[in-house]
């Protein structure tokens, strides 16, 4: 939990000190997070960690709108439990933990519209945009087991 803080702290004050970027220079967007899912589905639920990264550059004489691509990764939170059986013989088998992780990676690229310069006159740190996009996701399911030694 530190460590997250530590890179929200650090982000939040480049972000301030940091120098807007010319007319028509491309832009580098980093989003650090939490991903809380509707939970409509019985799979990738649940609350986990967020991080998402893009990059745009204006169209040559084109003002507002810029195309851009972004890679996102989601993690779910892990479920872990540990388990036993009984052995053929009657005895106790050995104690197994059990940990399922959900993660999604995606990939998207389309257009936005954004105010280069900003909202604030010559401020240029808070632009707001909206944008379309088309991507392909990839989810998955792992389930890992730790027998002990």
């Amino acid at each position: 939990m530190r460590f997250k803080s530590t890179i929200l702290i650090y982000l939040l004050i480049t972000s301030l000190i940091a120098k807007p970027s010319e007319d028509g220079m491309p832009i580098l967007e980093v989003t650090i997070g939490k991903n809380y899912p509707t939970g409509s589905y019985d799979k990738y639920a649940d609350n986990g960690f967020s991080a998402r990264f893009s990059y745009s550059r204006q169209f040559i004489n084109n003002e507002y709108f810029r195309w851009q691509v972004a890679f996102q990764y989601i993690h779910f939170d892990s479920d872990k439990s540990t388990t036993s059986f009984l052995l053929e013989n009657g005895d106790q088998g050995p104690t197994i933990d059990l940990t399922r992780r959900e993660r999604g990676l995606l990939i998207n690229a389309g257009m936005r519209y954004s105010m280069n310069k900003g909202v604030v006159k010559n401020g240029g740190y808070f632009r707001p945009y909206i944008g379309g996009y088309v991507g392909l996701a990839n989810f998955r399911d792992a389930t890992f087991y730790d027998w002990g030694d």
